[in-house]
């Protein structure tokens, strides 16, 4: 199960991203953050505003180049076991795994940030009791 795992953008989406990111790193991450934290519950979006900034720019900017080059679908087409890609608002994109894989099996869990697991944790355990009962 995949839960807000990010899809494949392509590449002059991706370096338009990294030169606005790196020409204004704060005010482009602070944008990002926001939408990642659209419809977060109070105390989920406190925890994350907390944690946001303790990575070092240049690690940050690391994982997102290192995001933008892996390419998750060739590995997802080739495995032959079960799959549920999980998401919500703020991970709907064309470019997101349940647009690009449509199909494979995809859930939605409404009214939650990125981080559905905090939001959610009643919902995400639901879920991911039902897909692993599904699989034994």
């Amino acid at each position: 199960m995949l839960a807000g795992a990010p899809g494949k953008v392509p590449a002059e989406q991706a370096q338009q991203t990294m030169t606005a990111i790196e020409g204004d790193y704060e005010k482009v991450m602070k944008q990002y953050w926001d939408k990642l934290l659209s419809a977060a519950k109070r105390e989920v979006r406190a925890q994350r505003e907390r944690e946001m900034w303790s990575v070092p720019k240049e690690a940050s900017l690391r994982i997102i180049r290192a995001i933008f080059e892996f390419d998750p679908l060739p590995v997802l087409r080739r495995y032959p076991g079960p799959k549920l890609i999980l998401f919500t608002a703020s991970g709907d994109a064309p470019t997101d795994l349940q647009n690009l894989l449509p199909d494979v099996p995809h859930q939605r869990i409404e009214d939650t940030s990125h981080w559905v697991q905090m939001d959610e944790p009643d919902e995400f355990n639901q879920v991911l009791d039902a897909f692993l009962a599904s699989v034994r």
